[in-house]
């Protein structure tokens, strides 16, 4: 179901229970009723003013794009076959990701300042190919830390960056684990418990970098010169 025709306020869709796919872009939609919908699989509800989706029913949906909306809190812990979320530009505090997921590629969730701790289950670690704001953490408990801005016992700095061959890490407590993905998601550098690592010898490019100081992962990004 696309629509395209406007204005709407609000969009109740508990009477198509076999919906599958919701296209509805730049219409200024407050408010989305997805509950009744078991079988929707794609959503698309970009340019649009929703303050809040639940879609913990919706466990069939591999595709969820939902930028630039108000959008402050989303509970995909249900949705196991998510295979792509989109939220970039929303004003996330919390997001749970906390499922198990089947296979969950692309996360995007840039631009939301007040995102500062992303829940995932015990042991999971995010996607090498997801992209956040720099600070962002992964952890099994954001309890203590969702919606703060500045944690200094966390934070980590990385420099030079770009970076020839030694990548050097700032940083209140040392990390016990250092991995570097490239851009097709493969891990071409690894080290534990130190401040700083040599990426002499991988090629020039953009590299994602997981760091986990006290259980958290912390993730930043770096350009090989």
């Amino acid at each position: 179901m696309t629509y395209n025709k406007g204005t709407l306020a609000s969009l109740d869709l508990s009477a198509n229970k076999e919906l599958t796919a919701l296209d509805i872009k730049g219409s200024k939609l407050s408010s989305l009723n997805i509950k009744n919908n078991p079988s929707l699989t794609a959503l698309t509800c970009t340019k649009n003013n929703l303050t809040e989706l639940n879609i913990t029913q919706n466990t069939k949906l591999e595709e969820v794009e939902c930028m630039e909306n108000q959008i402050k809190q989303l509970d995909v812990s249900k949705n196991n076959k998510m295979y792509m979320l989109d939220l970039t530009s929303n004003k996330l505090v919390r997001l749970d990701l906390s499922g198990d997921y089947e296979y969950f590629p692309y996360l995007m969730i840039e631009d939301n300042p007040d995102l500062t701790c992303v829940k995932m289950k015990p042991g999971a670690e995010p996607g090498s190919a997801w992209m956040q704001d720099s600070g962002v953490e992964y952890s099994e408990n954001c309890e203590g830390v969702m919606g703060v801005k500045e944690l200094p016992q966390r934070s980590i700095s990385v420099y030079p960056n770009p970076v020839k061959d030694m990548l050097y890490i700032n940083s209140a407590k040392t990390p016990s684990e250092i991995k570097i993905y490239n851009a097709s998601g493969s891990l071409v550098a690894a080290a534990t418990t130190q401040k700083s690592i040599n990426v002499k010898n991988l090629s020039k490019g953009f590299y994602v970098v997981h760091f986990v100081v006290d259980g958290n992962i912390i993730v930043k990004k770096i350009v090989k010169g």
